[in-house]
């Protein structure tokens, strides 16, 4: 449950251990899907869907983890680029060009080419908005997108469930697990404090661990 990367390897151990990653070998689907899913297995059509998800990669290729970055940060800046899934469509190019056009930078067809300058314009958290003034209470802050807030939960593994910007349980349970850690109120409400303090812990953070930066996004992360 902690992440997208040690679920796929808690599957890869399960499969390994059970011996059923011989059938996925051998692209077995109906075996596989016999003994990984339970003899009820075709009800659900299974060993079909595993053929068709193999068929689809194989073509396609995997999803392309840097534009999947891209497309989180794109959101994050305040765009909408679709789905965070790797591939780049229609919305994902439309959000370049509204972000490259907004920051008066050259239009681009290379995604990888943003990332740096994504990055780098994400805004800075200073030291007042960290803490509230002694000389009176802090200003009230703009509403907080809740996708970008599950994004950066997920991405310093605080579990926060589907980036869907819906404030489920468990999007709730994290956020009171990250403002409890900071000793802060664990009310489990997102606000643009919350938001500014992820930031900024996601910033220090981003470049010291390459599994974490890769899942920075997306998923689901």
């Amino acid at each position: 449950m902690r992440s997208e990367s040690e679920r796929i390897l808690a599957m890869a151990s399960f499969m390994r251990a059970t011996g059923v990653h011989a059938a996925l070998q051998r692209r077995d689907w109906a075996d596989f899907a016999r003994r990984y899913n339970g003899p009820g297995f075709s009800t659900n059509r299974y060993d079909e869907k595993l053929a068709a998800a193999h068929t689809s990669l194989s073509n396609k290729g995997l999803p392309d983890l840097e534009a999947r970055a891209v497309q989180l940060l794109l959101t994050y800046h305040g765009f909408n680029p679709g789905k965070i899934d790797g591939v780049v469509g229609g919305l994902t190019r439309a959000a370049i060009a509204a972000f490259t056009s907004k920051h008066k930078l050259p239009a681009t067809e290379d995604y990888k080419d943003l990332q740096a300058a994504l990055l780098e314009m994400l805004p800075a958290v200073t030291d007042g908005q960290r803490a509230r003034s002694s000389a009176g209470p802090a200003p009230p802050r703009a509403a907080p997108d809740l996708r970008v807030v599950q994004s950066l939960l997920e991405y310093l593994d605080w579990n926060p469930g589907p980036v869907d910007g819906r404030p489920g349980l468990r999007t709730r349970n994290a956020i009171a697990r990250f403002q409890r850690s900071h000793r802060a109120a664990a009310i489990g409400e997102a606000d643009g404090q919350l938001q500014a303090a992820l930031a900024a812990e996601a910033k220090r953070g981003f470049g010291r661990n390459s599994i974490a930066d890769t899942r920075w996004f997306s998923v689901y992360l």
